[in-house]
């Protein structure tokens, strides 16, 4: 299917399964906008597909208003409920898993982050909140709800209670004073998409210890963080939640982190709720109560039996009851993570892959927990390694065999200067790559993140080009050169906490940040690589083709390990290593003959 774009010379083919192609395939569906920004696509759609209430109970009584779609990037639903300022058109929101904390407060002071078309913040004033601050991300679609959509809305943004903010959600508490009594975390992608684990690369930092323990730190003295996602058989993100939880009151400093959590599970979806306090008896029994009334089941309640679980929407062994209280009560934590098939441990902001699941080990076990179907495990990280695969294979094909065939005696330290070039690319892209994903958590967005550190990288870098004619290889300002790129590196893997400090900050402010922090180190690592080339004096100058194969084919190389390496192992750790092989191409230089 093509859909035109405006400005574009060619139409864009969306896949047929996003959400976008699946509503429009519903009969009457149109497609009644699309709007661009420099970092989404947002589509408004009416279609019969777009009934927009997750995990409604099965109880619900009551209608659903009408509903437009608003989908980004074809993927990401959420809706604009029409609001004619009748309360009763709200009733179906009491039977929404999302209205728990409600029954817990009363007249709270809410914090929704993902406020999206609104829904949320519809529920929040059914409930009469004495406050509500929407945190939208996307301008576009508070554009759309604020203005465009006024009237279908019911000026539900321009509500006296609500305050719009566009921002994201780190980037808003950071800056925020303010405690509130309940902060959501909607629902969050389609459950297709999250079914597939196609976000599985991709970093999320709302979904962190380090976000965990900041929203909670935002709760006031009886305030609860309740967070939805799909339920997923079998299950892997929606239990790694309670992970995240978990860990973020430890760090806290609360002692009995298991008093402070509750679960429950509808139909589809399973919703986690954190207290400040420890539940109290009657918050238990009010919990209990809410999901007898809405034939919820409970996952877990501090005090819960095994006989008040899986009774509505049953399972045929309580596997989310029991892995929810084996991650609140195992006494060895981490052989509790390491013994499961899928990684639900917690993610942090040195490892933000929320949405990567798979345990390279496993492979096996996780292709028949699939019903041995193979899509998920490309989309969901196994085709890097094949992708690194192809990279080296190529290369020992385009460069190791033909220097092979050559053959006779090292020639000039042949070895070392192609080792060196080597090191140069490899160490570049290690710095670019884990850079860039790092500086998503600073600047809010990947593609500003992409754009600012490319910018910053490519700018400085070619200064230093430019700067390097003034350098002799054979002087010590050479060495000087990588030995000070290398632990400069080594320093700005341990520099996570100036993010905490910036993030706060203004939009702008944050990007010339980005480019202060990126161009003293972007302007040294310009200079190695002209170097180089100029070592390759006349009896060397047939590997200066060479020289630049060998760096290509580390650049290609040194894009897809980073990805790898931070799954595993964290940013810090790529960083680390790209130090140290820049000290290692110090070592070879020292290995050239001049």
């Amino acid at each position: 299917v093509l859909l035109p774009c405006s400005g574009s010379l060619l139409p864009i083919r969306v896949s047929p399964y996003k959400s976008l192609m699946v509503a429009l395939r519903y009969p009457g569906a149109r497609l009644i906008e699309t709007r661009w920004n420099a970092f989404s696509r947002v589509d408004v759609v009416a279609s019969g597909f777009v009934r927009h209430a997750p995990g409604l109970s099965l109880r619900c009584n009551a209608s659903i208003p009408e509903q437009l779609g608003v989908i980004v990037d074809g993927d990401d639903l959420s809706a604009i409920t029409r609001y004619d300022g009748d309360p009763s058109s709200l009733f179906f929101t009491e039977f929404l898993p999302s209205a728990l904390p409600y029954r817990l407060v009363v007249r709270p002071r809410v914090l929704v982050i993902g406020a999206g078309g609104g829904l949320s913040v519809l529920t929040a004033l059914h409930y009469n909140s004495d406050r509500v601050v929407a945190v939208e991300v996307n301008p576009i679609v508070v554009e759309l709800v604020q203005q465009e959509y006024r009237e279908f809305s019911g000026s539900v943004y321009n509500n006296e209670k609500v305050v719009v903010v566009v921002s994201d959600g780190r980037s808003f508490t950071q800056g925020s004073a303010e405690t509130f009594d309940i902060i959501e975390l909607p629902m969050a992608h389609g459950a297709s998409a999250s079914s597939t684990g196609i976000y599985a690369l991709s970093e999320d930092y709302i979904y962190t210890v380090e976000s965990f323990r900041e929203l909670i730190g935002h709760l006031s003295e009886n305030g609860f963080l309740t967070v939805s996602r799909w339920l997923l058989p079998p299950p892997r993100e929606d239990v790694r939640i309670v992970s995240l939880a978990f860990e973020a009151l430890e760090e806290l400093g609360i002692q009995n982190p298991s008093d402070h959590i509750a679960m429950i599970q509808s139909w589809g979806t399973i919703t986690l709720v954190v207290s400040r306090n420890s539940l109290s008896q009657n918050e238990i029994a009010s919990i209990r109560g809410f999901c007898q009334d809405m034939c919820f089941d409970i996952v877990y309640v501090p005090g819960v039996d095994p006989s008040e679980v899986n009774i509505y929407n049953r399972f045929p062994e309580p596997i989310y009851y029991e892995l929810v209280n084996g991650i609140l009560n195992a006494e060895d934590r981490e052989k509790f993570y390491n013994g499961y098939l899928y990684d639900i441990a917690p993610t942090t902001d040195e490892r933000p892959f929320f949405f990567h699941f798979f345990k390279w080990d496993r492979l096996k076990e996780t292709y028949d927990s699939l019903s041995m179907k193979w899509q998920p495990l490309l989309e969901g990280g196994y085709l890097v390694p094949l992708a690194l695969l192809q990279a080296l294979g190529l290369s020992i094909l385009l460069i190791l065999l033909p220097l092979r065939r050559l053959g006779g005696a090292e020639v000039g330290g042949r070895r070392a200067i192609l080792a060196y070039f080597f090191c140069l690319g490899i160490g570049y892209m290690f710095i670019e790559i884990a850079t860039m994903q790092r500086f998503i958590l600073l600047l809010s967005n990947p593609t500003y993140s992409i754009s600012a550190v490319i910018f910053s990288l490519l700018l400085a870098s070619g200064v230093g080009s430019y700067l390097s004619g003034w350098i002799s290889p054979v002087r010590k300002g050479h060495k000087l050169i990588l030995f000070t790129v290398g632990v400069l590196t080594i320093l700005y893997s341990l520099a996570s906490p100036i993010f905490s400090f910036l993030l706060g900050l203004p939009l702008n402010t944050r990007l010339l940040a980005t480019f202060v922090i990126i161009a003293p180190l972007g302007l040294l690592m310009g200079i190695p690589f002209p170097i180089g080339v100029r070592m390759l004096t006349d009896s060397k100058k047939a590997f200066i083709p060479w020289a630049w194969a060998v760096n290509g084919c580390a650049s290609v190389l040194g894009s897809i390990l980073p990805t790898i390496l931070a799954l595993s192992f964290g940013f810090s750790t790529v960083l680390l290593i790209a130090g140290i092989v820049y000290l290692g191409g110090l070592l070879l230089v020292l290995r050239i003959p001049t």
